[in-house]
């Protein structure tokens, strides 16, 4: 909705400028009421349970030291019955509970010949890194020449 008027800051008049005299009552004024003395309002009251602590360490303070106190003897420790140490019966011909029935599978045979055929793939697999390895390095020692040749080509081309 449109203003019904016009503002124009630039045509607010300007505060009137105080006189100096009158900035420094106002500031002696605010100085004055911020830091008044508690002694003119009567002293700091700090309440009821306050006054009861001051009289408390004053009559502690004036009362003569108590006398100290002797330790209490430590009795000797009744011997206890000995109790039974109970363990629990544990039954050897359930299974335990979440546990898979055991079957009657005989343990695998030819074991040796598994390892042989283990053996052979890893070192297969071995050669095989060795071999990616060493076409790496040629490739990668490579690489310094033929930038060299590309940039070579462009500058004939450039040049040529």
């Amino acid at each position: 909705m449109p203003r019904s008027y016009s503002f124009d800051h630039f045509q607010v008049p300007a505060a009137e400028p105080r006189s100096r005299s009158l900035r420094r009552q106002d500031k002696q004024h605010l100085a004055d009421s911020r830091h008044a003395l508690p002694e003119q309002d009567g002293g700091i009251h700090y309440g009821k349970s306050h006054a009861q602590t001051e009289e408390i360490l004053k009559a502690r303070a004036l009362a003569p030291p108590p006398p100290p106190r002797k330790e209490p003897e430590v009795a000797a420790p009744r011997a206890e019955p000995e109790k039974v140490a109970t363990t629990p019966r544990i039954n050897r011909n359930t299974t335990p509970i979440g546990a898979l029935p055991a079957t009657d599978e005989l343990p695998p045979r030819g074991r040796f010949q598994d390892l042989m055929d283990e053996a052979t793939r890893q070192l297969e697999a071995l050669q095989s890194g060795i071999g990616d390895v060493s076409k790496a390095a040629v490739r990668l020692a490579s690489l310094p020449l033929e930038v060299v040749r590309l940039a070579a080509r462009r500058l004939r081309l450039v040049h040529g």
